[in-house]
């Protein structure tokens, strides 16, 4: 598959940073202009909706920010984008969705204003991480610039661990092994009521997958072959399956089969379990005392290895423009802003989901969040976004593998059986779309 060449866009090295966050490089006036932006509730939205009256005041265009639930926010847009409506000028464009919405024409490229005469001469895009950009790039076209981005990692009770004289895990079996001992039964009724370790369960795309997605990884597992025929049901990818069900049927709470990443970031802030692997700019969530129980209890880690590598997965979110936005220059440069260095430094104390690699390696970045910023950018660079291919059908293919996930921890086929039905299923997929013409 082709990737991006991301020097092509390279616009020069990063001149002299401004000391104000707001330094608009380009004059402009989009006065009488209103911009309608689609995001997801999230903390880097929540960041950006702070700006907004300074981007206002200096373009002169007004920002309508809609904000919803992150399914309910591309439910959305698979209905306004289908429909050909123009009802949002910018959306938060999920990278798995970048070939799907490329091959229907919905989106716009953003490579025709890079260089050109509206474009910022200091965006300097060879700022953004590489995985940011590639994730956002389908058939060398730019479809979004990088707004959020994260991998994963393992969240553990540090004072639980050094109670039980416990080291962190370097393998799925050290963290099988850990999570039976930290499966605690804190009242004395004979039953376990704290558990040793919670995972995504949720049948839904982006959820159990995703991190299904890092343990087929550690095993070396692949979803396709170089023919595009599915093979995430070979040995790898039933080990990897079995390994994930295994933790969680002998070491989750019960109901973890329905849990997305907040019910499983509420167990760890709540005290019920002893480690998670999720997303790594949730480890602010458990070191926040209005949020946390926990504050100050907590390490952090690498995921661990299967046979062949570590499980990090990967995810981002980018600003990109449909087609259909009738003020397609004035919501370019709300994206240019929005993803700006200066702007993304002022989001450091809100969170850690940063794109640029001069913000992630701000003193200040790691001052503000010493427990986790290096191994962010670790994680980061241990995560492929390749892993999960970018082509049109990915949605498709994830809510297969997603199905099969689920199947497997509820006990209702085994993870052979499941994943060999998924891949059935995916292989229509991929004959339907052409592959094996």
């Amino acid at each position: 598959m082709k990737q991006i060449i991301r020097q092509s866009f390279i616009l020069g090295m990063l001149l002299v940073f401004f000391c104000s966050v707001f330094v608009f490089a380009s004059d402009v006036n989009f006065e009488g202009i209103e911009l309608t932006v689609q995001m997801q509730d999230h903390s880097a939205t929540r960041a950006i909706q702070k700006l907004l009256p300074d981007f206002e005041k200096m373009t002169g265009a007004k920002v309508n920010l809609v904000i919803l639930p992150f399914s309910a926010m591309k439910e959305k847009q698979l209905i306004e984008l289908a429909s050909r409506n123009a009802t949002y000028d910018v959306i938060m464009l999920d990278y798995r969705d970048v070939a799907g919405y490329g091959e229907a024409r919905w989106m716009i490229d953003l490579g025709q204003y890079l260089g050109g005469p509206l474009a910022d001469p200091n965006l300097n895009l060879d700022d953004f991480l590489p995985t940011g950009i590639q994730s956002l790039s389908w058939r060398e076209k730019l479809y979004g610039l990088p707004f959020y981005i994260e991998s994963t990692m393992l969240m553990y009770r540090k004072d639980l661990y050094d109670e039980k004289g416990l080291n962190v895990p370097e393998t799925w079996d050290d963290l099988y092994a850990n999570a039976k001992q930290l499966n605690l039964d804190t009242n004395g009724d004979g039953t376990v009521d704290f558990y040793g370790c919670t995972l995504r369960g949720l049948r839904a795309v982006g959820y159990n997958d995703y991190i299904y997605n890092g343990f087929l990884k550690s095993f070396g597992g692949s979803y396709f072959d170089d023919q595009w025929k599915p093979i995430f049901n070979n040995e790898a990818g039933v080990k990897a399956l079995e390994t994930y069900v295994t933790i969680l049927k002998d070491c989750g709470p019960p109901a973890v089969a329905t849990f997305g990443y907040e019910e499983v970031m509420q167990e760890m802030m709540q005290n019920k379990t002893a480690q998670v692997i999720d997303a790594t700019m949730l480890g602010t969530w458990l070191e926040d005392p209005s949020m946390s129980q926990v504050v100050g209890k907590n390490g952090y880690a690498m995921v661990p290895k299967g046979t062949v590598q570590r499980g990090s997965s990967f995810f981002g979110m980018g600003l990109g423009i449909p087609v259909f936005s009738k003020n397609p220059d004035a919501a370019y440069k709300f994206i240019e802003w929005a993803t700006s260095e200066a702007v993304q430094k002022s989001f450091i104390n809100e969170g850690a989901f940063m794109t640029r690699a001069s913000v992630l390696n701000n003193p200040e970045f790691k001052e503000r969040w010493p427990l986790f910023a290096g191994l962010i950018i670790d994680s980061l660079a241990d995560a492929k976004i390749t892993y999960t291919p970018i082509l049109p059908e990915w949605r498709e293919v994830a809510d297969f593998v997603s199905i099969a996930v689920s199947s497997a921890l509820i006990g209702e086929k085994s993870p052979k059986e499941a994943l060999d039905i998924a891949a059935a299923e995916v292989e229509k997929v991929m004959k339907k779309a052409g592959y094996y013409n």
